[in-house]
């Protein structure tokens, strides 16, 4: 339940970020901060909601090491944090920050879909 929970929210999250980041380097600023923020609304909220499944006690099936998992949780817990700091930033108008912080989150991002995906692969036994 929890790995299918997760398998809907992150496309569609990822498919936001992307549309952020091109409204952005089009310059096009108003649309940007409207998707920007339903990016970051809509990530704390799947974000919340795993948090209180894996609390219910649900989790993945399978097996994965140890070591990705760990990897994968502090690549992840650094995704709320970065997403006040870009709401702080680009609506507080510290525009140089602001793109250095983009480029940190979505990094931080893809190096979170890798992650997952390997847990994902070994979960399911494929890797």
């Amino acid at each position: 339940m929890l790995l299918y929970t997760v398998e809907a929210a992150v496309p569609l999250l990822t498919w936001l970020l992307i549309w952020a980041g091109t409204l952005a380097l089009r310059g096009e600023t108003s649309r940007h901060r409207k998707i920007a923020t339903i990016h970051a609304l809509a990530t704390w909220v799947s974000y919340v909601i795993v948090i209180a499944m894996v609390r219910l006690g649900y989790s993945m099936e399978g097996k994965a090491p140890e070591w990705i998992l760990d990897t994968h949780l502090v690549i992840i817990y650094l995704i709320p944090p970065t997403l006040v700091a870009l709401m702080a930033t680009g609506f507080g108008g510290k525009g140089s920050i602001h793109k250095k912080l983009a480029l940190f989150h979505t990094i931080n991002w893809a190096a979170a879909l890798v992650t997952g995906a390997m847990i994902f692969l070994m979960a399911r036994g494929y890797l």
